[in-house]
């Protein structure tokens, strides 16, 4: 099942299934192979729910808090490795894989270290637990203005996120509006088809917005850890310190662009 609502189905029974799915596509890629695709594929499956929860955090009460819990556990399990893993990917996305070869062989080193097959067996028993529970949760009364509701509270939440942003740049600022950018993303997408003409729209600069910020995420990461790592870096330590910087300078003021046209307005209409 896609990750949209029918605008001609039960809205409770498209919850269901709309999780059943993310469930199910993670724990096939955990089971094939549980590399690095997997890793990042289980991370975004378990966000994509959450974000689901989210639209009917109100009405359902503390099965929320639970289940949200569940899946923000079970994506912790793989978490340090997809971490480096996208450190990686963040250097290469500076220069090609023969540039920079010390930095290159620590992170691959650091990767194969972290490779954990026990913590791919506890997340496959968490979505198994996950997956079972599904078929009860208290969805019965819920209806698409719930869905509403749920929606407006993650636009505020971005909304405060950004401004907090713009008063006081920082990494963890910066990380907390990437997470509430995200949701709104996520929520976006499920309602896209029955509100086409105002969430619709927004869908492709909130995609825009939360790789940027993910990208700047991730060179954060890198700069600290070429700080930490620097006596094994020799020559190449100042170098990368500075384009990682000429980077986030290029990723910040698109960032501020996409805000600001995504959060101009105090309040969301549909």
């Amino acid at each position: 099942m896609s990750y949209q609502f029918q605008c001609d189905s039960p809205f409770p029974e498209q919850i269901k299934s709309i999780a059943q799915a993310e469930v199910t596509a993670a724990n096939g890629y955990l089971l094939r192979n549980g590399g690095e695709t997997a890793v990042h594929e289980l991370r975004k499956r378990c966000k994509k729910i959450r974000a689901l929860l989210r639209l009917v955090r109100k009405p359902i009460g503390s099965a929320f808090q639970h289940e949200n819990s569940h899946y923000q556990n079970l994506a912790s399990t793989l978490a340090h490795t997809r971490d480096l893993t996208a450190l990686r990917v963040a250097l290469l996305s500076l220069a090609p894989p023969h540039h920079f070869h010390r930095l290159h062989h620590l992170l691959n080193e650091l990767i194969q270290s972290e490779q954990n097959h026990s913590a791919v067996k506890v997340a496959l028993r968490l979505l198994e637990k996950g997956q079972g529970r599904i078929p009860s949760w208290p969805l019965e009364n819920l209806d698409w203005s719930d869905a509403e509701q749920g929606y407006l509270y993650g636009y505020r939440k971005a909304l405060n996120a950004w401004h907090k942003v713009r008063r006081h740049k920082n990494a963890d600022r910066l990380h907390l509006l990437r997470k509430r950018a995200k949701d709104h993303w996520y929520q976006s997408r499920l309602l896209k088809r029955r509100y086409p003409l105002t969430l619709g729209e927004r869908c492709k600069s909130l995609k825009a917005l939360g790789q940027a910020l993910g990208d700047w995420r991730d060179l954060h990461l890198l700069a600290r850890l070429v700080i930490v790592q620097g006596d094994k870096l020799q020559s190449e330590f100042g170098t990368v310190l500075k384009i990682i910087r000429h980077r986030q300078t290029l990723l910040m003021k698109e960032i501020e662009a996409l805000c600001e046209a995504l959060f101009s307005k105090p309040h969301f209409k549909f």
